[in-house]
């Protein structure tokens, strides 16, 4: 993941492996071979990449910086004695929390946008 990652940033940006090799003091082949997933930076270049692409190391690894909002609502409705305080939840109660969660994840998604 971390390559194609890398690959799509330096495309998108409108860089070839050389002129993203200069702008972080590294060797073409060492773009090279991390987009061909040959060789990993260590933490301090991977930070370096991070730092240049204003990503986090998370998205730049390819790991999910948020959980399914329609998997965890599914949850919710499938189990049949879901809680709070030992007392059932309805089916509005449960209707809320899901619509509390997508609400939050749609801010969380926006604020890591800026």
């Amino acid at each position: 993941m971390f390559a194609e990652n890398l690959r799509r940033l330096r495309i998108n940006k409108g860089l070839t492996q050389k002129e993203l090799a200069d702008k972080l003091s590294l060797s073409p082949s060492a773009i090279g071979m991390y987009e061909q997933g040959r060789r990993e930076p260590d933490l301090t270049t991977l930070k370096k990449i991070c730092d240049f692409f204003e990503v986090s190391c998370d998205m730049l690894l390819g790991i999910p910086q948020y959980y399914d909002i329609s998997e965890i609502s599914n949850f919710i409705f499938s189990q049949p004695n879901v809680t709070y305080k030992a007392i059932p939840l309805t089916r509005e109660e449960k209707e809320s929390i899901t619509s509390a969660l997508k609400i939050g994840a749609e801010l969380a998604l926006e604020r890591r946008k800026k």
